[in-house]
């Protein structure tokens, strides 16, 4: 899917989800670097103007594939925000609306600080969408849904 979105637009950036396999670590190093592709994690890029950042996988055992405890995500999560990105991109997002909307606690924590920052994510299904967090940054849900961004 990636490379056929990079046939036809000028980049094509996102993050791996907790099922998402690239094959060995040669092959997903090769695909990291092919033109237009942008797989993020623990980094940002700047894309037509906007700087866009991400942390793929899920917290939880690390020995499980998508997956890293729960200090490496967060470490990983505030290099990404100390590189003052204007969208961060996820997997596994925010529990928000006090739990009603399901996610990780300490991300939401984490992104209670920023504002001023759009928060893409997906792994668990929102009823509603959009919230925003107390900081100010603003959350949208992508999982199970098509969401067309534009200027």
């Amino acid at each position: 899917m990636w490379r056929a979105f990079a046939k036809h637009h000028a980049w094509v950036a996102g993050v791996a989800g907790n099922h998402d396999t690239y094959g060995t670590r040669e092959d997903q190093a090769r695909f990291a670097v092919e033109p237009r592709i942008h797989l993020l994690d623990g980094g940002c890029v700047e894309l037509g103007g906007v700087r866009v950042g991400g942390v793929g996988g899920i917290i939880g055992d690390p020995r499980k594939p998508g997956r890293r405890d729960e200090r490496e995500f967060l470490r990983a999560m505030r290099a990404v925000l100390a590189s003052r990105p204007a969208a961060l991109v996820m997997h596994h997002g925010p529990d928000a609306s006090r739990g009603a909307l399901r996610g990780h606690p300490m991300i939401r924590r984490t992104l209670d600080r920023s504002d001023e920052l759009l928060v893409i994510c997906g792994h668990v299904y929102w009823p509603a969408p959009v919230t925003t967090l107390r900081g100010g940054a603003q959350v949208l849900n992508v999982d199970g849904r098509v969401v067309v961004l534009q200027r």
